[in-house]
């Protein structure tokens, strides 16, 4: 029988529901920021508020979706023993998602899983057919999930294809019921007054005010996943404001896709002034710049918005004609300008690969932003034709070839080819003084993080075994930093750390003196093509090149040969405040490693005082051994810099094999 045919014919308790949202993936081992689990909270609200006590819904904590690796994840789904699995999927966590549903049904064979989110979508069926998948959700999902729930608990309709807004699959294609109408947002519960998730360690939480857009730009699902704009009750705002004042809340982002594209918006920002006032969050939000006159400029500056995200994609109109958009460049730059002269942070948007643009008119979009000084801070996208989308009906129209798994990326159309794309892209760095999504410097030196259950950081010496190798890469985290001192043992664990782990990122530093030959086999043997990351970074880096593993090297010589290709880090066991001072001339201008010898004179402030008042200006090129030199030094240079702690550093003392 299947999971979920299995499902309605029990008659045991209630029905045990996990929740999981997997967050973007980081090179390096950090603090994740931006996993907001809203989704998997209006799930469990609205699941439970309708079913009651015929069901427990549990979302699994950010400690684990945000850290463990495919593996350990795997394992800590399946020891909550839930019935039914449910995963929301997004562009930059659906394949791994999918990895892991297939895991937890060799563990729970049993289970239940069930996938949505803007991934699911008709045209999309990958997600839904893919093993271990036994339903989808189509568009909004609060109701469909709540009816899909009832209906494994014996109630509903006869036949699970009656229920609207499915993706049911088949033995040779997937299955779509009807579409759901637009929900009732006034009986929808809020995911934070219910209590289904709380306010994280960053203090920040996001609150949609209506759902749906009045636009059609057709590189956007957005206005296609709901029927219509539909907005939340009037009360709604003053109530999260009310809970933001009561958590101890210091920003709020609003989620609508477009905040001033809806009627009343002077009205509304009334509303939020008066919400926020003696609160004092800081406010974000998507607008549209051309509606930005004075007045409304006044009132997002007193209503709190400190950032703010403007879609200008492109300066050729006629690119902007054919995705359904429409802008006003002049009315654009006026709207941009008079924020940034209140002190609202104003991200630009700039799209390449539109169609009707080619080489030349993305050019002159990047060259009119600058010129215009709409700059402040500026995203470079590539564009990506996006499941559920009327670019993506009409991609041969335009000529697009495009990757066929996330993130979805144009490779080249009837205007650009790939090599036109990547000289946009490093001409908007050259003009903006960018570098786009820069990566993460190494973890060398002691480790700042930490948890339970996993390990982040590893040590290989020599007589490391295989089996050793299995048994301990099954605890893994999803990023990881290896410190390779014997290449074979290194070869053997990385192996099996990305067997176990196909989706983690993992950074290895090679000590010793590895030649260019060693540390390309390490490269591939810790192998993970999944991995998100290759995807996205496609246009930043050659072609062909796996960004998810990185390899470095540490030495204490000279290795010109390896600068050429690696980062390369030059390790000293100092005694003396001599050879702090030989180590950094040696060096100057390269990446250094410091372990105290015995006998070294200096406690850690006075090696931290005399550090940062030589080498401030640069304190990502300083690694200490030492776990207090380093805690220091990260606390000290980041405050010269006014700089926020380490993402690494806010985590408790460190996990290290």
């Amino acid at each position: 029988m299947k999971p979920l045919a299995a499902l309605r014919a029990r008659s045991k308790g209630p029905l045990r529901v996990l929740l999981v949202q997997l967050p973007i993936p980081e090179l390096v081992f950090r603090r994740v920021r931006g996993n907001e689990l809203v989704a998997p909270g209006y799930l469990k609200a609205a699941a439970e508020k309708a079913l009651g006590g015929r069901v427990a819904v549990e979302i699994l904590e950010r400690e684990a979706v945000d850290r463990l690796g495919d593996a350990a994840l795997a394992r800590a789904i399946a020891a909550r023993a839930p019935d039914l699995v449910g995963f929301s999927l997004f562009l930059w966590n659906s394949a791994r998602s999918i990895a892991l549903a297939s895991s937890v049904k060799q563990l729970l064979p049993e289970a239940a899983v069930v996938v949505g989110g803007p991934e699911v979508t008709r045209d999309n069926p990958w997600c839904v057919s893919a093993e271990g998948v036994d339903v989808g959700v189509v568009g909004e999902g609060e109701q469909t999930f709540e009816e899909l729930l009832r209906w494994c608990t014996g109630e509903g309709p006869a036949e699970l294809d009656k229920i609207s807004g499915l993706a049911i699959p088949g033995a040779r294609e997937v299955h779509y019921t009807p579409a759901r109408p637009a929900i009732d947002l006034a009986r929808l519960p809020s995911p934070y007054l219910s209590g289904a998730v709380a306010v994280e360690f960053d203090r920040t939480i996001s609150v949609e005010t209506l759902r749906g857009c009045p636009f059609k730009c057709s590189f956007c699902y957005y206005y296609k996943q709901f029927s219509k704009v539909n907005a939340f009750p009037r009360e709604w705002l003053r109530e999260h404001f009310r809970y933001a004042r009561e958590h101890g809340v210091r920003e709020l982002f609003f989620l609508d896709p477009t905040l001033n594209a809806r009627p009343h918006f002077s009205e509304f920002l009334d509303e939020v002034v008066a919400a926020n006032q003696g609160l004092g969050l800081d406010l974000h939000a998507e607008l549209v710049a051309d509606m930005v006159d004075e007045k409304i400029a006044d009132k997002l500056e007193r209503a709190g918005f400190k950032g703010v995200e403007c879609g200008l994609q492109s300066a050729n109109m006629t690119a902007l004609k054919a995705v359904n958009r429409m802008c006003d460049l002049e009315r654009f730059a006026s709207g941009v300008t008079r924020m940034d002269r209140r002190g609202i942070v104003v991200k630009t948007d700039l799209i390449i690969g539109l169609p009707e643009d080619d080489a030349d008119s993305m050019r002159r979009s990047i060259d009119w932003v600058r010129t215009r000084k709409l700059d402040a801070d500026v995203q470079v996208f590539h564009l990506m034709v996006l499941p559920g989308t009327e670019l993506r009906e009409k991609a041969d129209t335009f000529g697009y070839e495009r990757l066929r798994r996330p993130p979805y990326y144009a490779t080249r159309s009837r205007w650009m080819d790939e090599p036109a794309m990547r000289r946009s892209i490093e001409h908007a760095g050259e003009v903006f003084e960018l570098d786009f999504d820069p990566p993460a410097r190494p973890l060398a030196g002691a480790a700042l993080a930490s948890g339970t259950g996993y390990w982040s950081r590893a040590t290989v010496e020599r007589g490391f075994t295989r089996e050793q190798a299995q048994e301990v890469a099954t605890s893994a985290a999803n990023a990881v930093t290896v410190t390779v001192r014997d290449l074979e043992a290194g070869r053997v664990f990385l192996e099996e750390v990305a067997r176990a782990n196909p989706f983690a990122t993992l950074d290895v530093l090679v000590a010793g003196a590895p030649s260019i030959d060693d540390l390309r086999e390490l490269k591939e043997a810790g192998a993970t093509p999944d991995a998100y990351l290759n995807g996205y970074h496609r246009f930043q880096v050659p072609r062909g090149s796996l960004v998810s593993t990185r390899v470095s090297a540490l030495a204490s010589e000279e290795r010109l040969d390896l600068e050429a290709v690696v980062p390369v880090i030059y390790e000293k066991t100092v005694g003396s405040w001599r050879d702090v001072g030989e180590h950094l001339e040696r060096h100057e201008g390269q990446a250094v490693l410091f372990h105290r010898g015995p006998g070294f004179p200096g406690t850690s402030e006075e090696l931290v005082s005399k550090l940062l008042a030589r080498d401030g200006d640069d304190p990502d090129a300083l690694y200490f051994s030492c776990a207090e030199d380093a805690r220091l030094w990260d606390e000290r240079a980041r405050q010269a810099r006014h700089e926020e702690a380490a993402p690494e550093a806010e985590l408790a003392p460190a996990s290290v094999l």
